[in-house]
This record gives C-alpha cells, structure tokens and sequence, in this order.
C-alpha cells in the first residue's frame, strides 16, 4: 500500500478539481501551480473513531474499513482571506513540494473485517489515526499571479480495531457454509501444532525478497522492500497454511538484522516524519488466522501502526551491500532469514 515516490522526476502533473469556495480569481478558469513550502509545521496526529456493523444474518456481507492518506487527494487549500481556487481550477504540483510532503506514497490501509457466524452481528470499534501535516505553500498561475495557501495534507494513516461486540441478529436466515473468523481473542496456547515437514522451508536457508519460508503450518513471506537515505521498510504477508485455526502473537523482537560486516543492524517499528524512521515504542500483536487466511504484518507502536519492519541503514554507505533479515521465535517459525541485497 506505500509506494517509494519516484523523486527522479521533474514534474509531476496533479490534476485535480479544488471547491473551495468563492473565487479569488477572475477570468474563468485558470491553470495555478504549487511551486514552493514557505512553511512547514510539525507534523500532528488527530484520532478519528467510528462504529462498524458487519452482519450475517442469512447473507454473510463482507466489509472493510479504509483510510486515505498520502495522495493528492489527501490535500486541502484554503485562503485566510476567503479565496480559493475557482470552480473548474486546475492545478499542478512541482517534484519539490510533492516529494517533500511525500504525495504520491499512497500510505492510506484497509482492513478486512471478520465476518460472524451465521444469525449474528460484529460490532467493531475503530480508531484511524491521521498524521497531518500543515503549513503555507505558494502558488503560482498561468498569468502569473500569486497566492499563499494554507495547506493540510494527510500524510499517513493507520486503522486499529479497538473492539468487537458480537450481538445476535432479530431475524437470522438458513445458516450458510461461509466460513468465519471470530474476532475475539483466544487464549495462546503452547500447545505445539506439527503438520507435515514437507512443506518446511530447509534450515539455513537464506530466501530473496518475494520467497516464503514455510514452517510449522505458518507461512512467513518478505513481499517487498523500500529504500529510504537511512531507512529501509521490509513489509511481510504472515499466512495459515495449515488446517487449524491458529493464533499467533509477535512483536518488533521477533525480528532483527545484520550487514555483510557482520554490524548489527537497528530494527523496530515504523515511524513517519517525511521519510520512515524507526521507533521502539511498541507492544505485541495478536492475529487470529482461519486455514489459508493472511495477514500483513504490523507493529503497534505509540506513534502510529503502520505495516512493515523498519531497518535503520544508510543505503548510500558504498560498503553496505546487503542486509540479512532474520525472523525468529515468530510462533512457529524460527530463524527464517531474507537476502536484501543494496546495489550501488
């Protein structure tokens, strides 16, 4: 869901239609461009909470919960003076304005909400939690004119599903053979699953980025990867490829990294201030996982949840020329390791 901007690019055309209100401008239409921050605030957070019912009453309903953040259309203009670009406006944004703000990143979430047994109700509790950032930008038209605009954009987000209410449907219908995902947590057990070793990925083995490693009935794959000046994001997909539902906690200790100078490589969760950083304020997650559901892994941290694993590198330090990430004590999944190889 986050893409890498592509900063290599001069322009970038952002076309969008702004209504904000009565025109500043006068002529019609007009073509205005984003040219320069003049100011930049610290970025803020501001928590948003909403009730979610998904229902399973005869007809199973699928639903997710989404937030957008990151694209252009996660940024508003407004004019202190009560202008604002006129109805029908076009604007552009320049490189520097869209990659310092980090538009184009695409860094929104969706999360598919369980569904419940047959005659019954989940009531989810969600909290998305904005990362806003605000400041003035100036703008420039095709007559050459120029404005000051407040501007606040939502640079990332996250979703938390805070609580699950399960509540009996008034009429429920004929039960179906739609299979469900009980949201409420379950007790961990020690108790150790053993499918067949087949499918185990062999000891010592050293995977690329896009290969899994299986074990356990668990499968574990490195999907992708971001490079960042001193970060990179390594996002995983956690998979039930047994025949049990398991249930399985982890947190930014089951994972770490090395250099191929054998330096030990700082690891933890995700952060955002323009570029990713890594925070270590984080607590442990719990995933309920139902025979061939998925998951993308995510570590709950106080500043934010946000998918992947945070590595913290300077990718332009010619000597560091791979990395070796290692998964241990992951449920049953143990020392699984990835080749992220830098080239320069």
């Amino acid at each position: 869901m986050k893409n890498l901007f592509p900063k290599h690019i001069a322009y970038i055309l952002l076309t969008m239609a702004f209504i904000l209100g009565i025109s500043s401008c006068a002529g019609g239409e007009s073509t205005w461009s984003l040219v320069e921050l003049v100011t930049v605030g610290d970025p803020i957070e501001n928590l948003a909470s909403e009730v979610v019912e998904v229902k399973n009453c005869g007809i199973p309903i699928e639903k997710t919960t989404d937030c957008s953040a990151g694209t252009s259309t996660d940024l508003t203009l407004t004019l202190s003076s009560g202008g604002a670009f006129g109805v029908g406006s076009q604007f552009t944004i320049e490189a520097s304005v869209a990659t310092t703000l980090g538009i184009g990143q695409q860094s929104g979430e969706s999360v598919k909400l369980n569904t419940p047994p047959n005659g019954s109700i989940y009531i989810y509790t969600v909290n998305k939690l904005y990362r806003i950032v605000t400041g003035e930008v100036l703008a420039r038209s095709s007559d050459g004119d120029e404005q000051i605009y407040n501007f606040n954009f939502h640079a990332r987000c996250s979703i938390d599903i805070v609580a699950v209410e399960q509540v009996s449907c008034s009429n429920p219908g004929p039960a179906t053979d739609v299979p469900t995902s009980p949201p409420t947590d379950i007790p961990i057990t020690d108790t150790p699953i053993s499918p067949p070793t087949s499918t185990d990925t062999p000891a010592d083995t050293i995977l690329e980025v896009g290969e899994a490693w299986r074990q356990g009935g668990l499968e574990l794959r490195l999907t992708r990867t971001e490079f960042y000046p001193k970060t990179i994001l390594a996002y995983f997909t956690l998979t039930n490829i047994g025949d049990v539902q398991r249930v399985i906690e982890y947190s930014q200790d089951n994972f770490s990294a090395i250099d191929n100078l054998g330096r030990r490589i700082e690891t933890g969760g995700v952060d955002w201030y323009f570029d990713p950083l890594v925070q270590h304020a984080c607590s442990s997650k719990a995933v309920i996982l139902n025979p061939n559901d998925y998951d993308n892994i995510l570590i709950k941290c106080e500043a934010g949840n946000f998918e992947g694993v945070a590595l913290a590198v300077n990718v332009a330090d010619n000597a560091i020329t791979e990395i070796i990430i290692t998964v241990s004590g992951f449920s049953t999944i143990d020392n699984a390791r990835w080749r992220i190889p830098i080239n320069h």
